[in-house]
């Protein structure tokens, strides 16, 4: 794709420019802040809608502002281009403007938005109808690519880099390098679930791991060696010295025994135990006969208490009742009030009817008028005669429930007086059962409890100085017997240490040809991404003029770790110059262009930095040299001058 003419109106700064190249390469001229990158912005935006840092309309200020930084509303803000690809013109336009509406019954105009329209060839269309015709000749993922040389290096991340080298160029095929006889010992742990890094990963955990229980092995080893140290026992003389020592507390023990378990002190003992079986008796059963004698009463005691709860119950009851009642007889006091007023107002009423017909106005005729009275009359009877009903029944039911206060009033005096009489009966039985618990009891005679526990103290007196002497010798003895076990559980720990070092040497030995063993797989895992760096290297470099790439970066450790950076005659691209850069970015460019078979114009942005251009020949593929505009920084030019080179 080239470009033949470009128009700017009011994007971003330019307020209106127009650039003729008639598809040839340029330069454009011009001091900082002049539009240079604007007019690579507005190519790239009439494609993508973004402007060379990926950002959309409002998002990189696309209107035009006036001279206090204001934006300028009501404007189009539009590119268009024609433009050449494979032998065939059309024409792009990309219009960014703001929607205003007027209220209805006004002039008022107010801001509704913005809106993008799309023109191919002059006629409107829409934004996929749009987006679908660029396609075609220019996928959205590589106009970047292909139109700014240092889009590649500068705006892609280096793993994405990476990717996208091994796209066009191919990876290498592990199975063609685990096939060579160096690498012999390593294929059979490749497998379509472990790969060559992922063995190099579990073998670096594992040589890890085998080293921390190495450096340990040392320190269990002291451990044990401390229990070896036996100063010459032997484990047959401790064991018959235990015995012969045990042999001796036994008889000792013997002894003690028969002193606590002498025949006369077990007989006073026996004795005891008698009298004071006969003292727990003695108040056992003055406990029982005091029981037994309230017994009865507990039970009279029981009943009387139920007797006040049913009183209480009763004086609640007629209680209630009594207050329903006097409520009833209230409500039927204002009834009969009622009926007697209803009563005096039926009385009082008159005939007031028609005496003159009311469609002609003469005089009714008199017996239209006695009949109509007589009426009247009968009908007030009626109402007289209900009333006076209704009179009696509210008279007897008042004297019902006046008769019925009376007897629930009886009712309530009647449980008022059981109340008290079961609550002087509850009282009198409490008092007889108190008078009982505290009456005066029957004394045990402790005198001979006393006499016999005194016999017992003074038996066991004379005895304690022959026992003492006893118990010191066994201790004695049992002290010499815990230093000859001791002695013999040296013996014992000293044999298991023995065995314990035997084998942690042996599993240090084996440690240690596992560590190898690692260490010998990390290796060869090292040798192969060396092997698959040097061929991919060879593979990518052969796809470009002069960029070369880093794909890997040695790790303090040894290990390797994947990276893609860019070389210029060995330089990083990072620190390379900017003619370099620009240089190795065309190159770049020449060789996706290739790879996909589309080219578009090149804008190099601060081209006044270099003075021998990449030459992009395209010499991988049948296909078209690319137009290539040079933005250069010039300050004599304080307008936008473009040379058609």
């Amino acid at each position: 794709m080239r470009i033949n003419e470009i128009e700017l109106t009011n994007f971003k700064g330019v307020r209106a420019l127009t650039l003729n190249f008639s598809g040839r390469d340029a330069k454009i001229y011009g001091d900082n802040a002049t539009g240079k990158t604007t007019i690579m912005d507005a190519f790239i935006w009439l494609l993508t809608g973004k402007d060379h840092l990926g950002r959309s309309d409002l998002n990189f200020n696309i209107k035009t502002l006036d001279e206090r930084g204001q934006t300028i509303p009501m404007l189009d803000h539009s590119v268009r281009a024609s433009l050449e690809h494979n032998g065939e013109t059309f024409e792009l336009i990309r219009n960014f403007h703001e929607v205003w509406q007027k209220k209805t019954g006004t002039n008022i105009q107010t801001f509704n938005g913005h809106k993008t329209e799309y023109t191919i060839n002059g006629v409107p269309k829409s934004e996929k109808e749009y987006t679908a015709f660029v396609e075609k000749i220019a996928p959205m993922e590589l106009v970047y690519l292909l139109t700014m040389s240092g889009y590649f290096n500068e705006q892609i991340k280096a793993e994405e880099r990476r990717k996208m080298l091994l796209d066009i160029c191919g990876d290498v095929d592990d199975g063609s390098i685990l096939a060579l006889p160096e690498f012999a010992e390593l294929a059979p742990y490749i497998t379509r679930m472990v790969s060559v890094p992922d063995l190099k990963k579990a073998n670096v955990a594992q040589k890890a791991k085998i080293n921390d229980d190495i450096k340990s092995i040392p320190v269990a080893i002291n451990v044990h060696t401390q229990y070896l140290s036996v100063d010459g026992l032997n484990a047959d003389t401790e064991q018959m010295a235990i015995d012969s020592l045990q042999a001796e507390i036994n008889a000792v023990d013997a002894s003690i025994s028969g002193i606590d378990n002498g025949e006369t002190l077990a007989n006073l003992r026996k004795e005891l135990a008698t009298l004071e079986a006969e003292q727990i008796q003695f108040t056992a059963k003055q406990n029982e006969e005091r029981s037994k004698a309230t017994s009865d009463l507990q039970g009279e005691l029981s009943n009387a208490g139920f007797d006040v709860k049913l009183a209480e119950t009763k004086i609640k009851s007629a209680q209630r009742q009594l207050n329903n009642l006097h409520i009833e007889i209230d409500d039927l006091a204002i009834d009969r009030e009622n009926a007697l007023s209803a009563y005096r107002q039926l009385n009082a009423q008159s005939y007031a009817g028609d005496t003159v017909c009311p469609t002609c106005g003469q005089p009714l005729p008199a017996d239209k008028v006695s009949e109509a009275i007589a009426q009247f009359n009968e009908q007030k009877s009626k109402s007289l005669e209900k009333n006076i009903q209704r009179g009696k029944k509210i008279a007897s039911d008042l004297d019902e429930k006046r008769k019925a206060v009376g007897a629930a009033t009886h009712e309530l005096s009647e449980a008022e007086a059981e109340q008290q009489q079961a609550e002087q009966k509850k009282a009198t039985i409490s008092k007889q059962i108190d008078d009982i618990m505290v009456a005066p009891r029957s004394v045990f005679d402790t005198s001979k409890i006393d006499a016999k526990r005194a016999e017992i103290d003074s038996l066991i007196r004379s005895g304690a100085q022959g026992k003492n002497e006893l118990t010191g010798r066994r201790n004695e003895l049992a002290s010499q017997r815990s230093e000859h076990e001791q002695n013999l559980s040296r013996l014992h720990n000293a044999e298991n240490a023995a065995r314990e070092i035997d084998k942690l040497k042996a599993r240090e030995k084996d440690l240690s040809g596992a560590f190898e063993e690692c260490e010998k797989i990390i290796a060869l895992c090292d040798d192969f991404t060396n092997y698959k760096v040097k061929m991919l290297d060879e593979k990518i470099s052969g796809a470009f003029r002069f960029a070369r790439f880093k794909l890997t970066e040695q790790l303090v450790n040894g290990g390797l770790r994947e990276v893609c950076e860019t070389l210029v005659n060995g330089v990083p691209y990072s620190a390379a110059n900017n003619a370099a850069r620009i240089n190795v970015g065309l190159d770049i460019i020449e060789t996706f262009s290739a790879h996909y078979g589309v080219t578009l114009p090149i804008f190099i942005d601060n081209a006044e930095s270099i003075t021998q251009i990449y030459p992009m020949d395209c010499h991988r593929a049948a296909m078209d040299k690319p137009q290539v505009i040079q933005l250069v920084v010039d300050g004599q030019h304080k307008n936008i001058t473009m040379e058609v080179i």
